[in-house]
């Protein structure tokens, strides 16, 4: 008989999520012109309420008590959704620790969500043809106007975006309501055609080709085209329209499905050099999660971060199986280890503090993001926010190098113009204080937010 693996195989699995998000942000972070700033922050995200919990599984007593709490932590991890879940038990089978069979069943999809009065002012699916009926006999869309437009690259090529529109209600309110609008966001993964001019977003059309492809029209030119698309409605006083009301009638509060079933895992919070190790991971992830900010965003090297934390799930556990003082100096020596391999960069990410500068430069660009948001009205909760605008730009820091991120953010921009084909080529950004422009058709200003 052979012998048995000095780990329990949930515990090897849970490290083998923590070495596989590690390599894969390493993955994805190596040449920002074919990153995907989205699956960075999904995975990052994972690791701010799991973390500790392998520290305290691989630090129990006993063999079994280290599977037990794995296995409890597992099942917490991924009962935060049918994606989760999905994430967890397809990484742990490619690992060769399937762990699917012990996690908790996949919840009901929620397709709405309640506000504090349980009333459901958030709907959410698919954005289809019989959809878009009901939505323009409710809301008027020839009066509708571009709330904000984001346009983000993720691989070499693709483009995912989303549109967020003001739509003034057909149907009476209550007379309570804080804004005459519900706003609609149409989120695209793959994006096809695309055109904004922000002097131009007033009234909307959603037409669907032959294919079930949409084409989202704002303004007199503005477009938003895909093969399919998901949406999103927030409106309080949705309830109050005809489908509103069906609907409600249809879906009583006792038959909404429970957000999130487990409290905890829990499990006991690991104490001594493992607490302080695990924190230096966990806050390491937390910066690595923050670069879908803007304002962290080109500050903080994430590709060199997550570098220096290669093998960190196998070598917890290794420190992990040691006793007494062993064990404190294997976890001292693993958190100063990181830092060795992290130098400077390392410690300015567990602080907070940045040197870097993620301004553009005058060299060959890659336009990566363009996030635009219209000036609030007067029936927003700030009615004095101006417009603001975010560019993401990957650029060699110097030739021959990498390429990483860059970003700029203005407020109170200027006409704002961009269509699809620039984020297909490579152009150096013509700059000035408050002023870019990039390739022949877009151009940015406005104020350059503080440092």
């Amino acid at each position: 008989m052979p012998p048995r693996p000095r780990h329990p195989r949930t515990l090897l699995a849970y490290a083998a999520l923590l070495d596989h998000s590690i390599d894969r942000i390493a993955e994805l972070t190596a040449d920002a012109r074919q990153s995907d700033p989205e699956e960075v922050h999904r995975l990052a995200n994972v690791w701010d309420n799991n973390t500790f919990g392998l520290f305290s599984a691989a630090t129990a007593p006993t063999r079994w008590a280290r599977g037990r709490r794995a296995r409890a932590a597992l099942r917490w991890m991924a009962d935060c959704g049918a994606d989760r879940r999905a994430w967890v038990a397809g990484r742990t089978a490619a690992a060769g620790f399937p762990v699917e069979h012990f996690l908790l069943p996949a919840g009901r999809e929620v397709q709405h969500i309640r506000d504090h009065r349980g009333t459901i002012d958030h709907f959410m699916g698919d954005l289809t043809p019989e959809y878009a009926d009901g939505l323009a006999a409710e809301y008027d869309l020839a009066a509708a106007e571009v709330d904000s437009l984001r346009l983000e690259a993720y691989g070499p090529a693709a483009v995912r975006g989303t549109v967020r529109l003001r739509l003034p209600r057909r149907f009476p309110d209550d007379g309570r309501a804080r804004r005459p609008f519900g706003q609609l966001s149409v989120d695209v993964e793959a994006v096809t055609a695309a055109r904004f001019d922000s002097t131009d977003t007033r009234g909307a059309a959603i037409d669907f080709a032959d294919d079930g492809g949409l084409r989202l029209r704002f303004g007199r030119s503005g477009l938003l085209g895909g093969p399919g698309a998901t949406r999103r409605l927030e409106d309080e006083c949705w309830h109050l329209s005809p489908t509103g009301r069906r609907y409600v009638a249809a879906h009583p509060p006792e038959d909404d499905p429970p957000v999130t079933r487990l409290r905890s895992n829990g499990n006991p919070t690991p104490s001594g050099e493992a607490h302080t190790t695990a924190s230096v991971l966990h806050r390491v992830m937390l910066a690595v999660r923050c670069t879908r900010f803007h304002a962290s965003a080109g500050r903080v090297p994430v590709h060199h971060l997550a570098t220096a934390l290669t093998g960190a799930g196998t070598r917890v556990l290794d420190a992990g199986v040691r006793r007494g003082a062993a064990r404190e100096r294997a976890f001292r020596a693993l958190a100063d280890d990181w830092r060795r391999r992290g130098g400077r960069q390392f410690d300015e990410a567990f602080r907070d503090l940045y040197d870097a500068d993620p301004s553009p430069l005058p060299v060959p660009a890659r336009l990566r993001l363009v996030s635009y948001r219209a000036a609030a009205t007067d029936s927003d909760f700030d009615p004095s926010a101006p417009a603001t605008l975010s560019l993401h730009l990957a650029q060699p820091p110097a030739p021959g190098a990498p390429w990483v991120l860059r970003s700029l953010d203005l407020n109170a921009p200027g006409p704002l113009r961009l269509t699809l084909d620039d984020f297909h080529r490579t152009a150096v950004p013509d700059l000035a204080p408050g002023r870019l422009a990039f390739g022949p058709g877009l151009t940015a200003t406005g104020a350059p937010e503080p440092a």
